[in-house]
């Protein structure tokens, strides 16, 4: 039998302990890499970086080794401590977001911003594993989606706070004379950094539940392992248009949060600190709402036998926020520009809770790390990749003129509304598909024991 069979969820209690502390975690490492996005304007002034030069911070730079480190992440986090794996990492990323702020030009900059990526390359893998360990089916899209809340709370902590922070590293530098000559970004680093250090030994509180046997090492069970290869090799047909549309969806996000801060600044003509505070505001509440709603709207749903809800709903969604993009940025109020950017937000940015839930229910209990950093780490390549560089190519290289931002902003995202829907279609088809010929579980008796759920709920 496979190893799943017997697994005991822990309480709720104890279940949603782990995502508290996996979210609080995850929460340090967006802020973390998201401050820059926040001070693109005050350090190109320092190291005379053009828009495309700082496209290549806020996306490659990051993204390249949180991708490379990401499927072995994965791997590691399917064998041995996620714990351990957690912890180590949040210590790395922590101390290279400090390092950002000991930068004195672009190439150490970017050898900062490479070690964070490094870094946080080891959360989500083990995290995503971890919380489907310890929920049924029927409520792991909600579990995720509250870990997802991450995302949303860093992004507006470093958007919206990041005026204050200014402010204090002015004081902390005039009160601190060993700080004398470094600029106020600079000490802004070692302020978004700090907390990850402080709550990186609050892993080891966390519980564990890892089934026994089966899915830890393959070749106990008393069946003929079912290896990853397998799964890839039955189920590509779904998986790559899932992958692709989700990741699609990746590129207009990212694009948006590198972007939009710069965008308010330059259209118009506000302090970045005024910026930060709209904005960051806005992502809060329409991020953090749509994840939720959505969530328990796709838990329903799924629940009530719509299996192919999770690639279909992403598809309603951006019918609704394509065209408030399109409208957003002839917009000319900022107020009119948060509320219809927010559309896009509240709708189609939080994908990430419902989009990984899918793919954890229909991944073996075995694969999940392995999955789940594959996910992760194709979302985050080609959203920060391909989002961020090819507005600042298209503004600086194209139609050379700073001030054709939204002009960028736009083309980018309206040609991944089309080519993402057209993906998650596809996938929703073969979910289907796979469910009339294997209608007895989830989609594989691998995935889920005979009253598993049940016996949880």
């Amino acid at each position: 039998m496979n190893g799943a069979v017997g697994h005991a969820y822990p309480s709720r209690l104890t279940a949603w302990y782990t995502v508290a502390i996996m979210t609080l975690l995850y929460v340090c490492s967006f802020a973390d890499r998201t401050v820059l996005t926040m001070l693109v304007s005050t350090i190109q002034k320092d190291m005379g970086a053009g828009d495309f030069v700082m496209s290549l911070l806020l996306g490659p730079a990051f993204a390249l080794f949180y991708t490379l480190l990401g499927l072995p992440a994965g791997w590691i986090a399917d064998r041995y401590s996620r714990r351990i794996l957690v912890a180590v990492g949040a210590v790395l990323w922590g101390l290279a977001t400090m390092g950002s702020g000991l930068a004195a030009n672009y190439g150490q900059m970017a050898l900062a911003r490479l070690s964070i990526g490094v870094g946080e390359a080891t959360l989500t893998p083990a995290a995503h594993s971890m919380i489907a360990d310890q929920f049924p089916p029927k409520r792991l899209s909600l579990a995720i989606s509250v870990y997802m809340l991450g995302v949303t709370i860093g992004n507006g902590m470093a958007l919206a706070g990041v005026g204050l922070l200014i402010d204090g590293a002015g004081a902390i530098i005039r009160a601190l004379p060993f700080l004398e000559g470094m600029r106020p970004w600079q000490v802004v680093f070692f302020m978004v950094a700090a907390p990850t250090l402080v709550l990186a030994p609050l892993v080891f509180t966390v519980r564990d539940n890892r089934p026994k046997g089966g899915w830890v090492h393959e070749a106990a069970a008393d069946e003929a392992p079912f290896r990853l290869s397998a799964f890839l090799s039955k189920y590509w047909r779904l998986l790559v248009p899932y992958f692709l549309g989700f990741g699609i969806t990746s590129i207009a996000v990212n694009a948006l949060i590198a972007w939009i801060p710069t965008y308010m600044g330059r259209h118009f003509h506000l302090p970045m600190a005024q910026v930060g505070l709209g904005y960051g505001a806005m992502t809060f509440i329409a991020t953090g709402a749509g994840q939720l709603l959505w969530s328990v709207i796709v838990d329903k749903l799924y629940a009530g036998g719509a299996r192919d809800i999770h690639p279909r709903f992403h598809i309603f969604t951006w019918l609704i926020s394509a065209p408030a993009i399109a409208a957003a940025f002839v917009m000319g109020t900022p107020l009119a520009f948060l509320v219809l950017t927010g559309l896009f937000f509240f709708f189609t940015f939080a994908f990430q809770g419902y989009a990984n839930a899918g793919l954890q229910l229909v991944t073996p209990p075995r694969f999940r790390g392995r999955m789940s950093a594959a996910f992760l780490a194709w979302t985050m390549l080609i959203g920060m990749m391909v989002g961020p560089t090819s507005v600042g190519y298209l503004t600086e290289y194209v139609f050379k003129d700073p001030l054709k931002l939204g002009v960028s902003l736009t083309i980018v995202v309206l040609c991944c509304a089309p080519l993402g829907m057209l993906s998650l279609w596809i996938a929703s088809r073969q979910t289907l598909a796979l469910r009339a010929r294997e209608p007895a579980q989830a989609l594989d008796p691998n995935l889920f024991p005979p009253g598993a759920e049940e016996a949880a709920a």
